[in-house]
């Protein structure tokens, strides 16, 4: 009998459905296989990146440091400039 990874290697892009197959495009086939693996049958939401305070209050500063515009720090990380001044440490 195969092992349950054989199995999971078996698994292509042709046996996607639409939006499956656009994620597997995006972050390879084979770590979509250990997401379908891992974390099959479970709804799973991906969060934007302000959702991460912790990562905000350390790249901000960081960026803006390193001579970024509130603006371009805005749209690289797809916040609002008000947020990035919130997270700025005063830079």
């Amino acid at each position: 009998m195969p092992k349950e990874k054989e199995i999971f290697n078996q698994l292509q892009i042709d046996d996607l459905t639409d939006d499956t197959r656009e994620v597997a495009e995006r972050i390879g086939i084979e770590n979509f296989r250990k997401l379908v693996q891992e974390f099959g049958g479970t709804n799973l939401y991906i969060p934007f990146l302000r959702s991460f305070p912790k990562f905000l209050s350390r790249i901000i500063p960081q960026l803006l440091t390193n001579g970024y515009s509130i603006r371009q720090v805005s749209q690289l990380l797809n916040v609002s400039q008000n947020t990035v001044r919130r997270y700025s440490g005063g830079n």
